[in-house]
């Protein structure tokens, strides 16, 4: 998803990316959920809303960053989220008088550690504000994820969880583009990257909704990382891009954090 959707950020702006992709994933959303019959009817309006309204922000963020950075780098982003979500879970355990080792934070800080040495600025020459931005994706990325784990709690579909966040997104990016023009609708929704960005989307909207809602938020957030390998030798096999050296670095770090977490998981278990 990543990566098409660089590709398809050379022509045009963030929010025609954020439109096309989430109208047609809406669409696509509301069949499964007539396929499926589930109804529309939302059993958890409060803290849906708390996802759409974090994952609105999270969407837009995120676009935005794979359109204006390398995608290896823009990919990096994603795993800021993780930071903060172990974050407050961790504070909330201690709130509830619960104790946490803290060696069960060690991937999360290293891969963190990883991620800031991917994208030091002294090195790559990334703007201020981009960084500014990317702290705020990564804030609202982890709200919207414990907020799908509350979802997950109290049973709400996936997929009506996955349809309205869609939605929501589609509304917000249409009045980013009325209020600041872009190109023709049909030149966006008849374009062939548009809907390969679409189905990569949806798979990933879906994932990622159910893993969150019924998944353990610790090791979710460990694994996000597990998608910059992929992101790298495909963007270097379709977008000829490379990573510096220091990023190499980088991503060994976040990588060895990775399964670093697996272990001490089982330990915990165990």
């Amino acid at each position: 998803m990543t990566v098409t959707t660089k590709a398809a950020g050379a022509s045009y702006q963030f929010y025609d990316l954020m439109l096309s992709k989430y109208v047609l994933v809406s669409v696509l959303l509301f069949i499964l959920l007539r396929i499926k019959k589930i109804s529309l009817i939302p059993q958890n309006p409060l803290p849906l809303g708390g996802r759409c309204a974090c994952g609105v922000l999270t969407a837009a963020a995120n676009i935005y960053l794979i359109t204006c950075l390398p995608a290896s780098v823009a990919q990096c982003f994603n795993y800021t989220a993780s930071f903060w979500i172990v974050l407050f879970l961790f504070i909330f355990l201690l709130s509830q008088n619960k104790r946490v080792p803290f060696f069960a934070l060690l991937p999360v800080i290293s891969g963190f550690a990883g991620i800031l040495y991917m994208v030091s600025p002294q090195k790559t020459n990334i703007p201020f504000y981009v960084l500014f931005i990317a702290i705020g994706y990564g804030l609202f990325s982890g709200a919207a994820s414990l907020f799908l784990k509350r979802l997950g709690t109290l049973e709400e579909p996936t997929l009506r969880v996955a349809f309205y966040f869609s939605l929501a997104c589609s509304i917000f990016s249409g009045i980013l583009r009325a209020c600041n023009g872009g190109v023709g609708l049909t030149t966006l929704l008849t374009d062939p990257l548009i809907w390969l960005t679409v189905i990569f989307a949806l798979l990933y909207q879906v994932t990622k909704t159910y893993a969150w809602q019924f998944g353990n938020p610790f090791i979710n957030s460990v694994f996000l990382f597990l998608g910059m390998p992929f992101v790298v030798v495909l963007s270097k096999a379709i977008l000829s891009e490379n990573l510096l050296p220091h990023q190499w670095i980088g991503m060994t770090i976040i990588l060895v954090s990775a399964s670093f977490c697996y272990y001490i998981r089982k330990n915990l278990k165990s």
